[in-house]
């Protein structure tokens, strides 16, 4: 498909499906098997007991064959580090972190933001996140206020821009946002619970980007499925 290539984001809950312990080895062949370019990663452990004190996005950046940056969203001393990772098949440059507001003091909210360039040289703006899951607080959805910041600091960087993560926001909320920021989004179906999904809370939305049809396969490696979508230039 030319310059085409193919973005993807996977709340992958540790590598543990309900009910079972983390599977990392499967976790990482299920992330080979989408086939990503770039890769956003939510709910990843490093050093954590649970998880068999496995640094999970240097093993799957490995498996991959990706340069991958990891944002703790919680860290605790005996119990390793909580958080969101982004992964691509080229350079990562520069990441940065943005702090989301309205996030709760046991678990903030961070966005992990970075330019990153293709191995054909496409480059690209990408934000990837993981928004709160709380649905009203006395200011508000958390989610709402802290998409809309993650969308007004991408405004200001070079695009094409992407956003990817589990907003845990379904399309009423926000398709107005996206509308009203120039960005495209995929109308993907249901990623969330794995095993018959009804919600759609994971979203890739793209602005100088055309995206094509998602794909959402069954990897059972998580309580949510993955979202791929094959992009190119407009």
């Amino acid at each position: 498909m030319g310059d085409s290539f193919r973005l993807a984001t996977f709340n992958l809950r540790h590598a543990a499906p309900p009910g079972h312990f983390a599977r990392i080895g499967r976790a990482a062949e299920a992330c080979v098997s989408l086939r990503a370019d770039v890769l956003a990663l939510q709910e990843v452990d490093a050093a954590a007991v649970r998880s068999f004190f496995v640094n999970q996005s240097a093993w799957i950046a490995a498996a991959v064959g990706a340069e991958w940056c990891f944002l703790p969203n919680w860290t605790h001393w005996a119990l390793g580090r909580f958080g969101n990772a982004l992964l691509v098949r080229g350079q990562l440059l520069d990441p940065v972190v943005v702090e989301l507001p309205g996030s709760g003091a046991a678990r903030p909210r961070r966005a992990l933001l970075a330019e990153v360039v293709l191995v054909g040289g496409t480059r690209l703006t990408v934000a990837a996140t993981h928004l709160d899951e709380r649905r009203r607080s006395a200011g508000g959805t958390p989610a709402i206020r802290q998409l809309e910041a993650v969308l007004s600091v991408l405004a200001g960087c070079r695009p094409p821009l992407v956003l990817m993560g589990d907003l845990n926001l379904e399309s009423d909320s926000v398709v107005p946002l996206l509308r009203d920021t120039g960005f495209r989004w995929v109308d993907a179906g249901a990623t969330f619970p794995a095993d018959r999904p009804k919600r759609s809370i994971d979203w890739i939305a793209a602005a100088g980007l055309s995206l094509g049809d998602a794909e959402i396969p069954a990897v059972g490696v998580s309580d949510h499925r993955p979202l791929v979508v094959t992009a190119r230039r407009c």
